[in-house]
């Protein structure tokens, strides 16, 4: 059995594209898990704090039970 992952939809992918690309060189990609076992994607420039439950893309999903 192939071991659980998680995953994004289309519409996070291109969020997170523009985030990406608007994003210094400096800038690092953040994934924190969140209370109701989803995870939340931040693009964060150096010297930035991520405020927890605040912002980033978080349409994330458990496979199984949710596969693409």
């Amino acid at each position: 059995m192939a071991r659980p992952f998680i995953w994004f939809g289309p519409t996070s992918v291109q969020a997170l594209r523009a985030l990406l690309a608007a994003a210094s060189p400096a800038a690092r990609l953040e994934i924190h898990e969140e209370k109701d076992d989803g995870f939340t994607l931040h693009v964060v420039e150096p010297g930035a704090v991520v405020i927890e439950g605040g912002g980033g893309v978080n349409e994330s999903h458990v496979c199984p039970p949710l596969c693409p």
